[in-house]
């Protein structure tokens, strides 16, 4: 509506040092009679829904209108410039920034949202190249769909984790529903069966006796000659190695021997 004085009556001349408490009555109600003097029906209208200043309900304070609870935000401000209408809010939006997900897989599905990844097809309208084909699978376009699902190397990675009843929906949604609306249903089941594995190797590897053996050369007994012994052959079987060790009870080596036979022997 505006300031009051711009909806004064043409003719009416309204005293500087008149306030709102001027139009107040001893009883706490509008002087409408007075108000009639100044305004019109239309503008009387708004002032009805209007308390009367009472002294009792404490000092004027400053209120931002554009946010409900009458305190400025950035955000209410930012609505208010821009003319924000909530009817025309992409509630998808939530679903991403709502999500308990790292903040650069936020940002970077936020790109993909808004087709900002930088493809060959953006390079092309920014002139940073002339090809504007995937250079993995020689596609004609690559796009950020393309690049993220439709090139053979991204599907083959797909195949590995979709459900196979659900491969042609998953391949034929567009790019909003792909990255928010289905995905995340058709990949669910794979997901629960992983972390149920991982649950499961867990919950084994508690309930087993997790000694720790330390591994090491021991000296044989008193009057005992100790031989250690170990090889490797190659896969065609026609070069092997052995390594030879001898120790007394002491634990000091005696002989150590290598060869290199000419057949296998393992």
């Amino acid at each position: 509506m505006g300031p009051l004085h711009e909806h004064l009556y043409s003719k009416v001349v309204i005293l500087a040092h008149l306030k709102v408490a001027d139009f107040v009555d001893p009883d706490g109600c509008w002087k409408w009679s007075k108000l009639r003097h100044y305004f019109s029906s239309e503008i009387l209208d708004y002032i009805v829904v209007c308390h009367p200043p009472n002294d009792t309900l404490g000092n004027d304070t400053r209120l931002w209108r554009p946010n409900v609870n009458g305190r400025f935000s950035i955000k209410a401000a930012y609505k208010s410039i821009v003319q924000f209408d909530v009817s025309h809010v992409n509630t998808r939006w939530k679903e991403i920034w709502n999500n308990a997900l790292p903040p650069r897989i936020k940002h970077f599905l936020w790109l993909v949202m808004h087709r900002r990844l930088l493809t060959n097809c953006k390079k092309v309208r920014r002139r940073l190249t002339n090809e504007a084909g995937c250079l993995i699978c020689g596609g004609s376009q690559e796009t950020v769909l393309h690049a993220l699902r439709d090139c053979w190397f991204a599907t083959e990675a797909w195949m590995k984790i979709i459900l196979a009843d659900c491969v042609f929906i998953f391949f034929e949604l567009d790019l909003t529903e792909w990255v928010i609306g289905k995905v995340e249903d058709m990949v669910r089941s794979t997901e629960c069966f992983a972390v149920n594995v991982c649950e499961t190797n867990l919950k084994g590897s508690k309930s087993r006796d997790s000694r720790a053996v330390m591994a090491r050369w021991c000296s044989p007994n008193h009057g005992w000659i100790k031989v250690n012994m170990d090889g490797a052959a190659n896969k065609n079987g026609n070069w092997s190695k052995a390594g030879m060790y001898y120790g007394i009870y002491l634990g000091i080596g005696l002989k150590g021997l290598e060869d290199l036979l000419g057949g296998a022997w393992l």
